[in-house]
């Protein structure tokens, strides 16, 4: 579920009403995303250099993270990550979680996959991968979400580290 600036909640589903759109009272103000039914996972909401605000959602099954318009038109995709080389196919990948910096890169958390964390530059460009399955730290067994914390004048990436039952931070490099 994310909140946009006029107050609006969207949350996604595995149907084919994908995401729905309410009011903060709870009215129901619509629904868009028919093509995106069955793996629509994680997503957030930025505005990226003073344009208007937009999505990005994971999908576990196309493999792949998109953005959006508010209203659900499709603006780009980040396709599987394939220049990791971690991957023997595309079907391994299932993006659960995406953040964007304020640099505009993009931050995607492959939770259901091979536990790699992904990093995209602000024009889709693949830059980095870490992680990989394992405990130990910089390692994850299941990434599922993922933040920017801005809270200080330094932003790291929050990565939810969900089976080793831990949150891990990193700078914007990995």
């Amino acid at each position: 579920i994310v909140i946009d600036e006029a107050e609006r909640g969207y949350l996604n589903t595995d149907t084919t009403k994908a995401v729905l759109m309410f009011d903060l009272d709870g009215r129901y103000l619509g629904t868009w995303g028919q093509e995106f039914a069955g793996g629509l996972h994680g997503m957030t909401i930025v505005r990226e250099c003073g344009a208007a605000e937009q999505l990005y959602l994971t999908h576990t099954e196309r493999h792949e993270v998109v953005k959006t318009k508010l209203d659900g038109t499709v603006l780009a995709t980040l396709p599987f990550p394939g220049s990791a080389g971690v991957y023997s196919s595309p079907a391994q990948y299932k993006p659960t979680g995406v953040a964007v910096a304020p640099n505009g890169n993009v931050y995607v958390a492959d939770g259901y996959g091979q536990s790699w964390v992904h990093q995209y530059d602000a024009v889709g460009a693949y830059v980095r991968s870490w992680g990989g399955n394992g405990t130990e730290n910089g390692k994850f067994r299941t990434p599922h979400g993922i933040w920017i914390d801005t809270r200080s004048a330094t932003p790291s990436v929050v990565v939810a580290d969900r089976e080793n039952g831990r949150l891990q931070f990193f700078d914007l490099d990995g």
